[in-house]
């Protein structure tokens, strides 16, 4: 399989620009022979929403624009970020969620269970953490979907889920824009992710 990554950033509440960019990337993607590509996390509506996700409107313009997407989105899979609602009465109303796209639905999805509250980060005010982890499967392909940052530990859920028999992990995560010497820790804990995930 041939994954494409689409490193975005997404301006927060402009949905019309976010999907025009998402779109363009998924078309220019298929084009270069690409079976999936990942976008990052809350791609759709921008990160961080922070109080936008307290407002019924913004939430509706995301689910909107996630199937605007998602109907564009054919001969190609196309992973993104959205918040999404909660379907239980216990916890928090919204889950922090990736959403596999294709072929004009939405076939899979995961939910962001390690939700940071330090330094600008809160999303623990507002998200629900997951409830499970589970492996999605596309092209025949079983594929491990998380959202988290680079440095948090995804190896309690990520490594776990590959061993029992999967033959991807996709991760989407925004994190911080680090020069020097942050950029080159960055750069080694992602390649040790990659060496112990194989």
């Amino acid at each position: 399989m041939k994954i494409a990554l689409a490193q975005i950033n997404p301006v927060i509440g402009d949905f019309n620009r976010n999907k025009a960019r998402i779109l363009d990337d998924i078309a220019r993607a298929k084009s270069m022979g690409a079976d999936l590509v990942v976008f990052p996390e809350l791609s759709v509506c921008g990160y961080p929403p922070q109080d936008f996700l307290e407002f019924s409107d913004f939430l509706r313009q995301c689910r909107e624009t996630v199937l605007d997407i998602a109907a564009d989105c054919r001969g190609i899979a196309a992973i993104v970020g959205a918040p999404t609602e909660n379907p239980f009465v216990e916890g928090k109303d919204l889950f922090n969620t990736a959403l596999l796209l294709h072929e004009g639905e939405i076939i899979g999805e995961a939910h962001k269970s390690l939700l940071p509250t330090y330094d600008i980060f809160d999303e623990y005010r507002y998200f629900e953490p997951a409830r499970q982890f589970s492996c999605l499967e596309y092209n025949g392909v079983k594929i491990a979907l998380t959202v988290c940052e680079v440095q948090m530990p995804i190896a309690a859920a990520g490594v776990s889920v590959v061993r029992s028999g999967t033959r991807a992990l996709a991760v989407t995560g925004r994190t911080a824009s680090w020069n020097g010497a942050g950029q080159d820790v960055t750069s080694r804990m992602t390649s040790g992710r990659s060496y112990t995930t194989g």
